[in-house]
């Protein structure tokens, strides 16, 4: 590198401004495959900008120009996967990822390296290439890394990935081993300390997850036989893949697409909480349950959301989807207030249409000349019910509540009383509710989702 090269990158370095350091760089772009030192430093920029344009771009041309020098096979691996961690690690892998070319790079780089510290290193980013690549690729994962850690079980960083990969894999008991063992050499940094706690908390190692947040500064506790509490921390959304439930109303996409749901979480430490919302689509969480996820947000900014990692504990409430129709505003939210102490009811959608009114009644086998349209307006929702309020007095509290002009039906409720023939009075109103609603010509406006 020549004088003038590295005063451009010393006064790029200097700035704290990354569209700044890159303004001035941009005139060094054609010697990335000209000086391996400014390829090297190249690479380490575009790692801490990982969304930089011509990152994939930029990477193939530096190892095409210098396909022998370790130090920067490394550096170009580790900007692809810092690319790659753009996605969150709960999102499907698109094809021709960055981790998929950050894998290639790794198994020709251990073609070619054969001293034992270059191999362990190349090893190393294979296991983050295969982790980043999904579920199909753990096995091999797991085995880059061991093969890694058989050649230099002295980096911190790789027992640090290896840990990570075991978490997203739901290994929690090995995962904790393996951040134990990245603190031991990296010593307490805050990203070791919180893998090393939720570890913990998902494999019941409640008094070393305590530890763990309070070297981090985190003043938890925790009671006998209970999990880690942190008191005052408020509530975070989590997001979960759901699948249709095979009713149609309300739903904006298929059934059989799989889309994420954000689901509100009350915490009682940074990695664990109680949802308290009800999913509106099938989900594995649910109102009541008991959640571990990641504290790394996949959704940034002011209004964060979290990846759900595993559930530590089921809730005992019985949920019950609803659907109805009502004349005028808010009568079946109203039905909620009827209801025993501690029942949730929980309206996810409200929609105003203008309908004819014989199919606004369910009249939509028949043909028949529509009416003048008037209001119709549909309701969908839950109630939770906790596990110590009986059935059959939810059941007489919504009968009570109901108003004439409201078309209601819940019929899992009934199915959980085995009241069979209520249950089946309640799925043909459902029915005929989700025919007026999906076959009826309509104008529509949602006034609450």
């Amino acid at each position: 590198m020549n004088r003038e090269d590295r005063s451009l990158l010393e006064r790029a370095l200097s700035s704290a401004d990354p569209s700044e350091i890159w303004r001035i760089l941009t005139p060094l772009r054609p010697r990335i495959v000209e000086d391996v030192e400014i390829a090297e430093t190249w690479m380490t920029l575009l790692e801490a900008t990982p969304s930089h344009p011509h990152l994939r771009d930029d990477v193939k041309a530096a190892v095409w120009a210098f396909p022998s020098h370790i130090d920067l096979i490394l550096a170009a691996a580790r900007a692809l996967l810092r690319a790659d961690e753009l996605r969150g690690p709960d999102e499907p892998v698109p094809a021709g990822s960055p981790a998929s070319e950050a894998l290639k790079l790794a198994e020709e780089g251990l073609a070619r390296f054969k001293s034992d510290r270059d191999r362990a290193s190349l090893l190393a980013m294979q296991g983050n290439a295969h982790r980043r690549l999904g579920a199909s690729h753990d096995d091999a994962a797991v085995a880059s890394f061991e093969a890694s850690l058989t050649l230099d079980a002295s980096d911190g960083h790789v027992w640090f990935d290896c840990g990570l990969c075991h978490k997203w894999a739901g290994r929690f008991r090995v995962a904790w081993l393996a951040f134990s063992r990245a603190e031991e050499r990296l010593g307490p940094t805050r990203p070791v300390l919180f893998n090393r706690a939720i570890a913990a908390t998902a494999s019941g190692e409640v008094r070393d997850a305590v530890e763990a947040w309070k070297r981090a500064g985190i003043d938890a506790s925790a009671r006998e036989d209970a999990l880690p509490f942190v008191d005052g921390l408020g509530s975070v959304r989590v997001r979960v893949p759901t699948r249709g439930t095979g009713h149609l109303a309300g739903a904006s996409v298929p059934d059989e697409s799989i889309v994420f749901e954000e689901l509100g979480v009350a915490l009682l430490s940074p990695c664990h909480g109680v949802v308290r919302t009800p999913s509106f689509r099938s989900a594995v969480i649910d109102f009541g349950d008991v959640v571990l996820f990641d504290p790394a947000p996949v959704v940034r900014g002011e209004n964060q959301v979290f990846p759900l990692l595993h559930i530590l504990n089921p809730g005992t409430e019985q949920r019950f989807r609803f659907l109805a129709l009502e004349q005028d505003a808010d009568e079946v939210r109203a039905m909620g207030e009827a209801l025993p102490e501690g029942c949730v009811w929980y309206v996810h959608h409200t929609a105003v249409d203008r309908v004819c009114p014989r199919c606004a009644a369910g009249d939509t086998m028949a043909k028949h000349e529509h009416e003048p349209a008037i209001e119709r307006r549909s309701v969908s929702g839950k109630l939770i019910v906790p596990a110590d309020v009986a059935l059959q007095a939810v059941a007489v509290a919504l009968d009570a509540a109901r108003k004439p002009g409201v078309l209601f039906a819940i019929p899992s409720l009934h199915e959980a009383r085995k009241d069979t023939a209520e249950a089946g009075r309640h799925h043909k109103t459902w029915g005929v509710i989700e025919r007026g609603l999906l076959a009826s010509p309509s104008t529509k406006r949602d006034v609450d989702a």
